[in-house]
């Protein structure tokens, strides 16, 4: 039987738009509030999932991907944005 993901990541240009839609479909929901350079997204998911890949929180991968941009570009600093549905916590949620 199918799941639903726990998270989606939309590494795109000015994809918050999307997250209230997909809310209902996943605990959590990482979108790009704005413009997000090439060197940003790839900074941001270089961090993110090798965050992941070592067994860290949602919480924990999500602010190393953000990090992971402030270095690269303090001005796209606050571009990544984090949703969580409610009664979720980021800093419980691991993913296989």
């Amino acid at each position: 039987m199918d799941h639903p993901p726990d998270v989606i990541v939309l590494n795109a240009c000015k994809s918050a738009g999307a997250r209230r839609a997909l809310l209902g479909v996943a605990k959590a929901i990482i979108v790009m509030e704005d413009s997000v350079s090439d060197t940003a997204a790839i900074a941001f998911a270089i961090k993110f999932y090798g965050a992941i890949a070592s067994g860290q929180s949602l919480q924990a991968a999500f602010d190393q991907g953000s990090a992971g941009v402030a270095a690269v570009s303090l001005d796209e600093a606050c571009t990544p944005e984090l949703t969580i549905a409610d009664g979720v916590n980021a800093r419980k949620l691991f993913l296989p």
